[in-house]
């Protein structure tokens, strides 16, 4: 289970893709988050984190994240 300075360093990472569009998503179960629909074409307007927890603010809408035991973000910020 990832630790508070492992999601400080996701927060950190998530904060370089402030302001960019959601261009793709995925999900190991599109069946129950469907993130395409959600967050697609939209922008990252705030990222905070309280405890184990990530937000993503977007678009009015939060991205709400636990890592659980082997979870992980990958943000890629190529233009």
């Amino acid at each position: 289970m990832p630790e508070l300075p492992e999601v400080e360093f996701y927060k950190k990472e998530a904060e370089k893709c402030l302001g960019k569009e959601i261009k793709f998503t995925n999900s190991y179960y599109p069946e129950i988050v469907n993130l395409k629909n959600s967050f697609q074409g939209k922008r990252i307007a705030k990222v905070f984190r309280y405890g184990k927890y990530l937000f993503l603010q977007i678009d009015g809408n939060c991205l709400v994240m636990h890592f659980g035991m082997t979870g992980k973000l990958i943000c890629n910020n190529k233009e």
